[in-house]
């Protein structure tokens, strides 16, 4: 008796269960053997031995599984990587990244950028040696100018923050920029008109203007780039910011002419209506671009074709793009979530949809606390996303921290102990070897972000390592550490710190331009973040420098 479906050993006819196969796992086992077979046939033609075992990985898998394997990763990897560059691409031509921003567009952001930034602020640092010898404070006018300066971030800072989320409609981006130029050309004149004047025999008009004009290039990052970056070309952030540095340069220039403290060829009321007669034209160059529309992203040139169809005259386009903040996607508030009840703020309000509060009753003292703390954290609260942007927010701040505050306070030390300046007559630490040096940093500063219009990259983490190792070059002679009397003591000095200054100059648009193709929807709130984290960190680091200016001694 045989089975139909298994083979039997036994000739009794009692199947032994360990004896007995089916026939699929029979001619398995065949197929298997013949396999077998043939790949050590192939083995010994290619001088091989045939008893050689196949290699395992330590997964238990062959050797040429395991090479596969790797190779399908790679290609998965690879693949990965191209549709990243070809995402990547594609942001930067909706945002017009790729394209050129043409003369007019970038002329008029350059003026944007000149007039809201710290022109004013240079300017007054320029004029205090002739402050120290015309006001009653004498040298002590220098503390009291630094000092309005750094009460301005911390002031006017979180009421900008907090107006702009309770009123977004009448604290629109358009609306702040335009107030930051216009106020800009307002402080030059009335600098050149009330310097001489001492209330109670202080400066108080000198140290009101310090106070706004550190105010207005404090609040440049946080209000005009992110104006730029949600309706405009990415690269006029390096446009912007080349204006502001030029304007810092332009200062410098003026005061070399002026030589406040030798030759007086012109008094502060020169000076600062010169500057005045600058900072008008910002004014209307910032009119231009909204009626004109300069500089639009590709993405938003269909809202404008669509308003040039409806036939709108130019008082009309003016009025549209004032209120195209109103409409935009990103929200008025200035993180726009609630964290603790989790409603979304609607917009133009500041506070949660009136649905979900209809069934509210009267608020008591302790239900109107709660909200207050929750609107107070809702205000500090990074935005969602902000993880992405954790390297451009720490370098940011890193490289303001070195090249604007901690520079500013070696420049002067490092400068003493070079050859150049003992070998001056003069004991002052302010020789003609820091004059050199200011006015050549401030150049490359604005050959540095001019560079970057026409140069990205996505290495700015290695350009900030060689920032911060020419930083501690600079360290090391404000400290002496080192014989930097020799002849090329002053060369290596003016090359670090024009080094430093041109880094800086070229990667802070970059790290502002990158949050455009790192997350492009949320690049208006991220680029605020990146700006808030500067300010407080510079905003410690300048009290730092103070209090080393006011408690050490001259070397």
């Amino acid at each position: 008796m045989t089975a139909p479906d298994a083979y039997d050993v036994d000739n009794s006819g009692d199947y032994d269960d360990d004896l007995v196969i089916t026939r699929e796992e029979h001619e398995s086992r065949r197929r298997m053997e013949r396999k077998l077979r043939r790949a050590k046939k192939h083995r010994a033609s290619q001088g091989k031995s045939p008893d050689r075992t196949i290699e395992m990985s330590p997964l238990g898998i062959s050797k040429a599984t395991n090479d596969s394997l790797i190779i399908n990763t790679m290609e998965q990897k690879r693949r990965i990587q191209e549709s990243m560059l070809r995402a990547r691409e594609r942001a930067r031509d909706a945002s017009g990244e790729s394209h050129s921003t043409g003369i007019g567009p970038s002329a008029s952001f350059f003026l944007v950028g000149l007039g809201s930034g710290c022109f004013m602020t240079t300017a007054l640092l320029v004029e205090t040696e002739w402050f120290r010898e015309s006001q009653p404070e004498g040298p002590g006018i220098t503390s009291g100018i630094t000092m309005a300066a750094l009460l301005a971030p911390p002031s006017l800072l979180p009421l900008y923050i907090i107006f702009r989320d309770i009123y977004p409609d009448l604290l629109n981006y358009n609306r702040a920029v335009s107030a930051l130029t216009i106020t800009s050309a307002i402080l030059a004149l009335v600098a050149g008109l009330t310097w001489p004047f001492t209330v109670g025999g202080s400066s108080v008009f000198i140290f009101a203007i310090s106070f706004m004009a550190s105010g207005i290039g404090q609040l440049q990052t946080m209000v005009v780039l992110p104006w730029s970056l949600k309706s405009y070309n990415p690269r006029l952030v390096s446009v912007i910011l080349t204006g502001s540095n030029f304007g810092n340069l332009l200062g410098a220039l003026l005061g070399l002419l002026q030589d406040p403290g030798g030759r007086k060829r012109f008094d502060p009321t020169v000076y600062f209506l010169i500057i005045f007669v600058i900072l008008v034209v910002p004014a209307f160059a910032f009119r231009q671009i909204l009626k004109q529309g300069l500089g639009l992203r590709p993405d938003m040139l269909g809202s404008v074709r669509r308003v040039e169809e409806e036939g709108m005259d130019s008082k009309q386009r003016l009025a549209r793009s004032m209120s195209l903040e109103r409409q935009g996607v990103e929200g008025e508030s200035i993180w726009r979530r609630d964290p603790v009840a989790g409603d979304i703020l609607e917009r133009g309000s500041g506070a949660p949809s009136t649905s979900s509060r209809s069934n509210v009753g009267p608020v008591t003292m302790a239900e109107s606390e709660i909200s207050f703390i929750s609107y107070i954290y809702a205000i500090c609260s990074p935005p969602e996303g902000w993880r992405k942007v954790t390297l451009h927010a720490f370098l940011n701040a890193l490289i303001q921290l070195l090249s604007l505050n901690m520079l500013n306070l070696m420049t002067p030390y490092a400068a003493y102990h070079t050859k150049h300046h003992h070998s001056s007559s003069s004991g002052d630490i302010r020789g003609s070897i820091l004059d050199h040096v200011v006015v050549l940093s401030y150049a490359a500063l604005t050959l540095g972000s001019l560079f970057s219009i026409c140069q990205s990259t996505r290495q700015f983490p290695a350009l900030t390592v060689i920032l911060a190792g020419m930083f501690f070059i600079v360290m090391c002679m404000a400290l002496n550490m080192g014989d930097w009397t020799k002849s090329e003591g002053s060369p290596i000095m003016i090359i670090c710190t024009c080094g430093i200054r041109f880094l800086d100059g070229y990667i802070t648009p970059i790290i502002f331009r990158d949050i455009e193709i790192v997350d492009s929807r949320r690049r208006v709130p991220l680029s605020r973040w990146v700006a808030v984290t500067e300010k407080a960190s510079s905003f410690l680091g300048a009290w730092i420098v103070y209090a080393l200016l006011e408690t050490g001694t001259s070397p």
